[in-house]
């Protein structure tokens, strides 16, 4: 299977130690040796890459709460280019938006609760197929929590 993967993550916090979780993660994804992301196997092209659930979930085990006091968020969508299909889990992060050609909005909420909160509810996915035209709309919660002049919250 040809697949693109999206991966869009917001660590807790600000500042020095938020940025270097962020680094590590980074890192621990798309490291060529990463066993997170991808797994071998006997056949071309020699590995496999790993379903967004169960990405997740390898990470809720390797970055606990405890080992630097942060936690994050995380939407993982993989996108198959010969089929269209998509497969797509969140992690406490803002869901995707599909947004259908004829104005249709879809919240894409599949997923379950923050990295690093040591497997309090297993994480779910979807799959969904994706026909011409539709377009998916992944973003951070800086998007919805965007302020107004006035200093409101845009998104209620």
């Amino acid at each position: 299977m040809s697949c693109f993967a999206w991966l869009v993550t917001g660590v807790s916090g600000h500042g020095v130690s938020s940025a270097l979780v962020t680094v590590s993660v980074h890192q621990s994804l798309f490291d060529r040796t990463s066993q997170i992301i991808k797994s071998q196997v006997d056949h071309p092209p020699y590995f496999q890459v790993t379903r967004p659930a169960a990405l997740l979930h390898a990470l809720d085990k390797e970055y606990p709460f405890e080992r630097f006091d942060k936690f994050f968020t995380m939407t993982c969508l993989l996108v198959e280019l010969a089929s269209g299909k998509i497969c797509y889990a969140n992690a406490g992060h803002p869901p995707p938006i599909l947004v259908k050609p004829d104005g249709e909005v879809q919240r894409l909420a599949a997923g379950g609760t923050l990295i690093g909160m040591g497997g309090l509810v297993p994480y779910e996915q979807e799959e969904r197929e994706l026909k011409p035209g539709d377009r998916v709309n992944l973003f951070s919660d800086g998007i919805s929590e965007y302020g107004a002049p006035n200093g409101d919250c845009l998104a209620k």
